[in-house]
Order: C-alpha cells, then sequence, then structure tokens
C-alpha cells in the first residue's frame, strides 16, 4: 500500500476513534444504541446511514447482546474479516488497499442495507466508482424485476419490486423521468415477472385502466435501444411524434439480439379473478372485444428483442375454464417478432388470428378508451371510470393553466 493510502486508511481510523471517544461521555469506553448512532454518523463514511442500518450494524458488533459495543470490539470484529492485522488499533497498516474504498470496513450485511437504501432514493453514481461496487450492487440489483399492474385507482400506478434487494419503486402515471430511467435498465441481465391483477368486469374503468399500464409499460419496453430518446405524447414538456413510438417499429426492421426475457402472471385481485362461475370474464364483449386474459396480452404482441416468454395462469380452475389458444398464438407472435415484420410471420397466417395484432387495431383499442376516460358512455359512470374522468380533467386544467 501506497504512503498517500496508508495515510487515509490511518486517518480514517483516527476519525472513527476519535467520535467514539466523543460519544463515551461516560467515560467507560462503551457505546449504548444512541450514542454508537451519534459516532458512526459522525464519521466521513457513516453519515448516509438511516437508523434502521445504524441499529443493524449495533447489532451485528454486540454478538454478546450486552447493549454496549466498544471501539476495541469494533476492531476486533473486522479482524475476525480479516480486515485489521491485530485486534488493537496499529498506527501502521500493511493491508492492501480495497476496492471498495471505506465500504470495506463494513460487513457484507452491513453493505447491503447501504445499497438498499441508495438504489431506494434512485441514487445509482455509486455504481460508477469501481468495479467490486459495481459488482456488489449490480448482481443483486439487476437479477428479477417483479413489476405489479393493479386495476384499482387506489394502488400505485406502476409497482417494481427487485428481488434480491428489498428495495422497490412506485411510477406514477406521468413520472415520466422514472419512464425514461427505466428504459436505460440492461434488460439483458434482467429477468422481467409481470403481475397482472385482474379487472372487476362490473367496473369497466378497472380494464381500462390496467390497459393504459400495460400500454406504457409495453411502450417504454420498445424504446431501450435508444432509451435517452424516451418520449412521452402525454408529457407536455417533450415532443412527441403524433403516435405512440411503437407504431411505425415495422419499418425499421428486425434487431439483431432478443434480450427481454419476461414472465406475465395472471392474478387474482380482492376476490375478483379472470373468471367468474366457470365462465371467462370479458368487460367489453358488447363493444366487440374478447375476453379480458387474452385482451391485456395485446399490448405485448407490440414488443421485439424477446429472447423469452410464458403465461402462467393464477390458478387451476383457470387453466381448465379458458381457451388458451390466443395466448399461444401470442407467445409465438412475440418470440417470431410478428409485429415488427409487419405480421408476416408463419403464426399469423391463421386466419382466426391474422388481424389482432396489426398497429391500427391497437390504436383503435387506445382511442377507444381514451374516449371513454375524456366523455364516458355510461349515464351513471361506474367508479373507477369517474376517478380517471376527474383526474384527466384535473390535469388537463392543470396543464392549461400552466402553459398561459
Amino acid at each position: 500500500m501506497s504512503a498517500s493510502e496508508s495515510k487515509g486508511t490511518q486517518g480514517f481510523y483516527e476519525e472513527l476513534k476519535a467520535l467514539f471517544q466523543q460519544a463515551d461521555k461516560s467515560g467507560e469506553g462503551k457505546l449504548a444504541l444512541p450514542e454508537f448512532k451519534n459516532a458512526v454518523k459522525g464519521s466521513s463514511s457513516g453519515s448516509q446511514l438511516n437508523d434502521m442500518q445504524l441499529e443493524a450494524m449495533f447489532n451485528f458488533y454486540d454478538e454478546d447482546k450486552t447493549g454496549f459495543v466498544s471501539f476495541e470490539t469494533y476492531i476486533a470484529k473486522y479482524n475476525s474479516l480479516n480486515i485489521f492485522i491485530n485486534q488493537e488499533y496499529q498506527p501502521t497498516f500493511t493491508m492492501s488497499a480495497s476496492p471498495f474504498g471505506h465500504f470495506i470496513f463494513f460487513p457484507s450485511e452491513i453493505r447491503l442495507l447501504i445499497w438498499e437504501n441508495l438504489v431506494k432514493e434512485g441514487s445509482l453514481a455509486i455504481l460508477r466508482t469501481s468495479q467490486a461496487i459495481y459488482h456488489d450492487i449490480a448482481d443483486r440489483l439487476y437479477d428479477t424485476f417483479d413489476i405489479h399492474l393493479f386495476p384499482t385507482f387506489e394502488d400505485p400506478w406502476i409497482e417494481i419490486r427487485c428481488k434480491l434487494l428489498r428495495v422497490k419503486w412506485v411510477i406514477g402515471r406521468r413520472d415520466y423521468n422514472k419512464f425514461s430511467n427505466l428504459a436505460r435498465v440492461p434488460y439483458d441481465k434482467v429477468e422481467l415477472v409481470v403481475h397482472i391483477y385482474a379487472p372487476d368486469p362490473d367496473d369497466c374503468g378497472q380494464f381500462i385502466l390496467l390497459w393504459e399500464k400495460i400500454s406504457k409499460l409495453t411502450q417504454m419496453l420498445c424504446t431501450i435501444d435508444d432509451s435517452r430518446k424516451y418520449c412521452d405524447r402525454e408529457n407536455p414538456h417533450f415532443k412527441y411524434r403524433s403516435e405512440p413510438v411503437y407504431e411505425r417499429l415495422h419499418q425499421l426492421g428486425s434487431t439483431p439480439e432478443a434480450i427481454i426475457s419476461m414472465a406475465i402472471c395472471l392474478r387474482k385481485h380482492n376476490g375478483v379473478d379472470w373468471i367468474r362461475n366457470g365462465q371467462v370474464n370479458s368487460t367489453f364483449c358488447k363493444n366487440g372485444l374478447g375476453y379480458d386474459f387474452n385482451e391485456v396480452l395485446l399490448p405485448f404482441c407490440r414488443l421485439s428483442r424477446v429472447r423469452r416468454f410464458e403465461i402462467i395462469q393464477g390458478t387451476e380452475e383457470m387453466v381448465v375454464a379458458a381457451d388458451w389458444a390466443f395466448a399461444n398464438y401470442a407467445t409465438a407472435f412475440i418470440m417470431s417478432e410478428g409485429f415488427v415484420t409487419s405480421n408476416n410471420a408463419v403464426y399469423s397466417q391463421d386466419p382466426g388470428y391474422e388481424d389482432i395484432v396489426i398497429a391500427g387495431l391497437l390504436s383503435h383499442r387506445d382511442d377507444l378508451f381514451t374516449l371513454w376516460v375524456n366523455y364516458g358512455f355510461l349515464e351513471v359512470p361506474e367508479r373507477t371510470l369517474s376517478l380517471m374522468s376527474r383526474e384527466q380533467q384535473i390535469y388537463r386544467i392543470y396543464t392549461m393553466t400552466h402553459r398561459a
């Protein structure tokens, strides 16, 4: 280790020892939890830790559960991890420089709490500090994303949970920056599990809300090749095309590498399933639309670069009662990039499906549901549709006010 590195490491321990002594009001050479928190938070590497992380750190060092931690115990604990060469504090160190920097002084359990807090706050700049820190975080972060799409107005618009880190992100309908950041995820390293919760067929707004969420998610996934140009036609602060970005992707030709791996899980929600009394639900059957569980698969047919796609049935009853012909067709269509190749895939030659995922038909559904939200076709709008219409009116007034 160089002289400058030795001096920096030595300075850190001197700082920490001084903070311990300063917090030790009783002079007994040991700190209770409140004093320990103050000492660690006063250090240059501990100032960003929250109370939960500090308490976890305290419990890690207080092996005997005495309710106190001494500086010597602190040092000895590191010695057991081969971080220090002596149990007592030494003015000279011979350890090699760590690619973790000062984070090497924390055990992996504590580092995990720190990473979770940083990722939860959306701060990923630390990934650029070193290869060791990048892999310590990224190997956990970029594993499996569980994406939850609820049909009810009160639930999060889109909720994403990381499987190996105890963090989640909630994305609102108009969180344009978050959608843009989501488009930058390295999807070749991530498994996507999309949980779609069944809408109540007696509340048509729930299906419309679910359609909006799925369409927004697939629109974002269609921009991952050029994520910095991600735009949203509802965002007044961005210029946008006259149609969604995915509507003319077929003109660009097939893309070379499949990277997206996705599973669709059809779930119950508050006792509501995709079937009722043995019959598959169809909220908009009077408007010429199909079964709900088939309709929610349509936006995914816009995707390209998909290397794995599967549909998981939520209940055994649904496996038996539903006709999975279209689901199987949609899976094959997506895997063969049918939308990108102008719907000319071999699976699209079946007369029963040949028009089902043409861009115009998908746009028709988008336009139909927009009309329902903006104007409504019910004398007494159902609850979710009323809430969506009111929210849209408020947003429209807000936009006009701030543009004036």
